[in-house]
């Protein structure tokens, strides 16, 4: 449990810009990783700090796939802003 609180305060406090990417891969327990991301969203808002997801998801994907409490803490905080454009991995190699 020390171990946790450690990693937690390191998310939450130790770093200025934290960037979470592919939350869409992590294991299906919607319920337990939304209550983590809560969790960190709230205590990194708190501690003025910020947080960047990234989705490869459209903005309706995401929020299908997110639960309605992470949608507001974005839109409350921020926002959400598409990036519409090509796959960059999908082009051929020079």
């Amino acid at each position: 449990m020390e171990r946790l609180e450690a990693y937690r305060a390191f998310l939450t406090h130790d770093l200025d810009l934290l960037i979470i990417d592919e939350l869409h891969e992590v294991a299906d327990d919607s319920r337990h990783k939304d209550r983590i991301l809560s969790d960190i969203l709230d205590a990194r808002y708190a501690a003025k700090k910020d947080t960047l997801l990234i989705s490869n998801q459209s903005a309706s994907e995401f929020s299908k796939a997110t639960s309605p409490s992470i949608i507001s803490r974005l839109n409350e905080h921020g926002g959400i802003i598409p990036c519409e454009w090509e796959s960059f991995r999908e082009k051929p190699a020079l």
